[in-house]
């Protein structure tokens, strides 16, 4: 399936990451309610294997939380994603049985941040000088490295 997403921001920042749930650990059977620093937000199952773990969106962060009724429910399948604003206020409910991994991208935009924090947008220039500093050998090889 393809699916195309037009965004009226630039969000040339980005942080990607891999995250695992399995029941009976506290630690990692479950996310509360939170928001991600990020202005758009990719999750992607790679595995299907377990029961539970059902991703529960509960309105924005600006706005108050959303009654129980009104949550909307998102069950993950293998291979597939949503993509969501990072703004929307959202959980992970504990995985009962197997185990739960996703691949997450943060997508961020220094233009939407400084409109949030002025001065971020001024520390971001700050660190661009000091990124042209780097010498020309490693200017001419390119790499996106991803941790996952």
């Amino acid at each position: 399936m393809f699916v195309c997403f037009c965004f009226t921001v630039h969000v040339p920042h980005n942080r990607a990451f891999t995250v695992t749930y399995e029941p009976g650990r506290a630690d990692v059977s479950g996310l509360h309610t939170h928001w991600d620093n990020a202005e758009m937000t990719a999750n992607v199952a790679l595995d299907g294997d377990y029961e539970g773990g059902e991703l529960v969106f509960s309105g924005m962060k600006t706005e108050p939380e959303a009654p129980e009724g009104q949550r909307f429910g998102y069950e993950h399948r293998r291979g597939r994603g949503v993509l969501h604003p990072g703004a929307l206020r959202h959980e992970a409910l504990p995985v009962e049985t197997g185990r739960r991994t996703n691949f997450v991208v943060w997508m961020r935009s220094s233009e939407e941040r400084s409109k949030e924090c002025p001065r971020y947008l001024t520390q971001e220039k700050e660190k661009k000088k000091k990124r042209k500093k780097v010498d020309s050998l490693q200017c001419a090889v390119h790499t996106r490295v991803w941790r996952l």
